[in-house]
């Protein structure tokens, strides 16, 4: 039993930073933070729907939260497709005739890019709501829940450092100065815990 929840720790650990964050930075970098804002907000509904099919939730479609549920993640993976799907003409708000138009090739590439981050940006959104139902489960085995989060903490910073080091061999990357190296992460980590 013991094994069992370390198992699920070390998985929420890699689910939550390593996989979750990845993909959705990667998708970022390949589409936009709008784009992936958007995309992001299924994440309950994704949640829902795993929850389900894990029949971790019940769904009776002649209760009132039951179809509001329902109803709210079809509207949810409706908008996520449509901002998927539909990309609408660009708006140029400065007419500047200095401004260069795209050949063809260019927007091929561009399409292709936006459906890998898509698929990335899915994937991290699959990867976030995994972490929700997998740490349900755990916090019904492991109810001492503030260890249990820090235990959560360890195992992602430790996995974390470890992607990192594989990734970045250079040791000028890991000099913290007093630029955006240390007060992006900071005030990144300030805004969250508010």
């Amino acid at each position: 039993m013991t094994m069992s929840i370390f198992m699920q720790i070390l998985a929420l650990g890699f689910l939550e930073p390593v996989i979750d964050q990845g993909f959705t930075c990667l998708g970022m970098q390949y589409t936009s933070a709008t784009f992936a804002s958007a995309i992001m907000n299924a994440v309950p509904s994704v949640t829902f729907l795993i929850a389900v099919i894990l029949r971790l939730e019940s769904v009776k479609l002649k209760e009132v939260r039951s179809q509001a549920k329902v109803i709210g993640t079809l509207v949810t993976f409706g908008g996520a497709l449509l901002m998927t799907l539909y990309k609408g003409p660009k708006i140029n708000l400065i007419n500047n005739p200095n401004s260069f138009q795209k050949d063809e090739r260019q927007s091929l590439e561009d399409d292709k890019h936006w459906f890998t981050g898509t698929l990335f940006l899915c994937l991290g959104c699959l990867a976030w709501s995994s972490f929700y139902i997998l740490q349900s489960i755990t916090v019904k085995r492991y109810p001492a829940e503030l260890s249990l989060s820090s235990l959560i903490c360890l195992a992602g910073a430790l996995q974390s450092a470890v992607v990192a080091l594989i990734a970045d061999h250079n040791p000028r990357s890991w000099a913290i100065a007093f630029d955006y190296t240390l007060y992006g992460p900071l005030y990144a980590n300030l805004s969250h815990d508010q």
